[in-house]
């Protein structure tokens, strides 16, 4: 019963070492691509379902005149009001169609200087699935 025992713990051990250099390979592959995300010289910006901030990169914050603290906060607030229908449009066709989505709209930067963009839009999976 021992021998089974000490047999057991070696197998966790060595489970438990796969799990931890899985976890470093993962760590390591975050860390890249935030590090290209947040560097990257186009604007990039995370929204959730609902059309609010997750994360934006530092190009992103840039363009709309902010500092990093957009988390949270609705994009549709730095959309012009003509065109809230056409990111509302947008973001319920990608979330109804998974596909990416085109689409030129004005954005209001902080000092109220009106930007004409082309936004692309893809679906990017989280953690869960969702």
């Amino acid at each position: 019963m021992i021998h089974e025992l000490d047999i057991h713990q070696a197998e966790l051990q060595i489970q438990n070492e796969e799990l931890r250099r899985a976890q470093l390979e993962l760590e390591t592959s975050r860390l890249k691509y935030y590090g290209l995300y947040d560097s990257a010289p186009v604007a990039y910006f995370t929204l959730d379902k609902k059309g609010s901030v997750l994360e934006t990169n530092v190009a992103g914050a840039a363009l709309l005149g902010e500092e990093r603290g957009l988390k949270g906060r609705a994009f549709s607030q730095n959309v012009s009001n003509q065109d809230h229908y056409i990111f509302y449009d947008n973001l319920k066709q990608i979330l109804k169609t998974k596909e990416k989505q085109v689409s030129q709209m004005s954005l209001v930067t902080k000092r109220g200087t009106t930007l004409y963009v082309k936004i692309g839009t893809l679906p990017v999976g989280d953690e869960k699935g969702g």
